[in-house]
């Protein structure tokens, strides 16, 4: 029987995220990889996450990169938008005037 954790929903999202994601805690292989560096604070929250769910294979680094792909589905539309007015800024200004 799959284990469910339940977290909060933010106000925005309501309906959204009532019981976390299983892809989250799935055993997410890597074949390419990159460094990155987190804070302490996280570091210790996402390692305590994965020890808890010893039976589902996945690392650390497995479950991060599972969080960040979430991460941008979740907020798609929100990142694109940023992303085409930033892209509409640089567009529109002109080296020299």
């Amino acid at each position: 029987m799959k284990k469910e954790v339940k977290i909060p929903v933010p106000a925005r999202r309501a309906g959204y995220g009532r019981v976390y994601s299983p892809k989250l805690l799935a055993n997410n292989t890597i074949k390419s990889r990159k460094s990155v560096y987190i804070s302490r604070e996280a570091f210790d929250i996402a390692l305590g996450i994965v020890n808890i769910f010893p039976e589902k294979g996945m690392s650390l680094s497995g479950y991060i990169d599972a969080i960040v792909k979430h991460h941008f589905e979740f907020y798609k539309v929100e990142i694109n938008r940023l992303y085409e007015r930033e892209l509409q800024k640089l567009t529109n200004k002109k080296l020299i005037e």
